[in-house]
């Protein structure tokens, strides 16, 4: 019997993740449903820990890819390799609560909508302390657009107006095949796409769309915020991980090509989406900056004017941390005093 629902899931460098990623997808209570996991050119034993632990288990479809092309390329390639009618995506390191699936499957049926949006819960791991967990929180609410959304039938786009967000998760919606499809078709290739793809792949599918169901009460999808593979990191970042934000620029400048060639998209509203999804992406990727290593910081801001220009430099300047401002104020003043002293005009009294 055909799958009613596919759970495409891509990964790179995630052995430590197998057991626990296969583990929450076998527990899954719809008998009807494949599981196709994307191997984005992996460098450790991410394969070899999969085939262990999916052992024989015909729901599975393991792919690998010879070299890394992004998890956006990857999620492409599942759905592309699936015969399921409904889609859903889950990130290695995250989870899937047991009836998800089967939850999905009968509230499309339902409703008859083409993406239905569920929750999310977030749990702290990695060293992420409570007040972390709780900002955490606090940003995934503030990015949903659909407080107060319940259905929305032939104007979903009209969530970009109401609401004051960018719907950025992949991993929060089922959406149908043949849509998701042609989502992919507009987008053409997610080759080198590394950061906000979730939002890209997201935004255009919010645009042609013709109906949504939202019921973000039902918590079907577990995030796991820490230093994780994917998603928001708690503490410093490395040089890679910063001048992957960085290419975040290129995902805006992708969204904005494919905006150009939709036919018949109003002028207001194709400006409207690439104002509030560059706020978005500049909102996320350019106060990394601050988390480098002191002695990175200067060459992460030159990579920002180089790639984001002025504008974006002055953003990053603006997201400074406080704590920052007030440590260069000390400094400063230090040095002011050292050279009264030294010239002479010293405030001794």
């Amino acid at each position: 019997m055909a799958a009613e629902v596919a759970v495409v899931v891509p990964v790179r460098n995630g052995a430590p993740y197998a057991a626990r990623c296969v583990a929450c997808l076998k527990a899954q209570t719809l008998l009807d449903v494949e599981f196709v996991i994307v191997d984005d050119g992996s460098t450790d034993l991410t394969a070899e820990a999969l085939e262990r632990e999916i052992a024989g288990d015909a729901r599975f479809k393991l792919l690998c890819q010879d070299t890394k092309r992004g998890p956006l390329s990857a999620r492409m390639r599942g759905v592309d390799e699936s015969s399921a009618p409904l889609i859903m995506f889950m990130d290695f390191d995250d989870e899937l609560v047991p009836d998800a699936c089967r939850t999905v499957a009968e509230e499309i049926d339902r409703t008859g909508a083409q993406v239905f949006c569920y929750g999310m819960d977030v749990v702290g791991e990695d060293g992420c302390d409570a007040r972390a967990l709780e900002k955490c929180r606090a940003y995934l609410a503030r990015r949903s657009p659909f407080q107060g959304v319940n259905e929305c039938e032939g104007k979903c786009a009209n969530i970009f107006i109401d609401n004051i967000g960018i719907p950025a998760s992949a991993c929060d919606k089922a959406v149908r095949a043949d849509l998701l499809k042609r989502v992919y078709a507009m987008i053409g290739n997610g080759d080198g796409l590394l950061c906000a793809q979730d939002s890209l792949q997201t935004t255009i599918l919010f645009l042609m769309a013709e109906s949504v169901f939202v019921d973000q009460s039902k918590l079907l999808y577990v995030y796991h915020y820490g230093a994780g593979m994917m998603g928001h990191r708690v503490g410093d970042v490395t040089w890679e991980q910063f001048m992957r934000r960085m290419t975040a620029i290129d995902t805006y400048n992708a969204l904005c090509r494919i905006l150009d060639g939709m036919p018949g998209l109003d002028a207001s509203l194709r400006e409207t989406v690439r104002s509030k999804f560059l706020n978005n992406v500049r909102s996320s990727a350019l106060p990394q900056v601050w988390k480098l290593p002191p002695g990175l910081v200067q060459d992460g801001l030159e990579v920002i004017t180089r790639k984001w220009g002025p504008e974006g430099r002055a953003f990053a300047e603006r997201k400074r941390p406080k704590r920052m401002l007030g440590f260069i104020a000390r400094a400063r003043r230090k040095v002011a005093g050292l050279l009264r002293r030294v010239s002479g005009k010293g405030e001794h009294r």
